[in-house]
């Protein structure tokens, strides 16, 4: 895709596009995904952080989903926690 024409690219129509279909309906809210893409930025006018939560069924395979899942869940809490650390730390 040629910057020059980046403002007609098909993944920036299709937000345009969206955007106006929330707005006809009245929608107060549109997530726009992780993280802070500058177009993200410039869209935006407020920031508020999506919460996840995983639900987990006591049945016959509970401790082993949960094993299998620690990894991936400790590693999300870590990076929670080294966020809210000093910037020297």
């Amino acid at each position: 895709m040629d910057d020059a024409y980046a403002s007609l690219s098909p993944g920036r129509l299709a937000m345009v596009q969206a955007i106006e279909e929330i707005c006809e309906r009245d929608e107060r809210r549109l997530d726009l995904g992780g993280g802070s893409d500058p177009y993200e930025v410039r869209l935006a006018n407020d920031n508020e952080p999506v919460v996840w939560r995983t639900a987990f069924p006591r049945g016959l395979r509970y401790l082993l989903t949960r094993t299998q899942l620690l990894p991936k869940h400790l590693r999300h809490h870590l990076r929670a926690v080294a966020r809210r650390l000093p910037t020297r730390t």
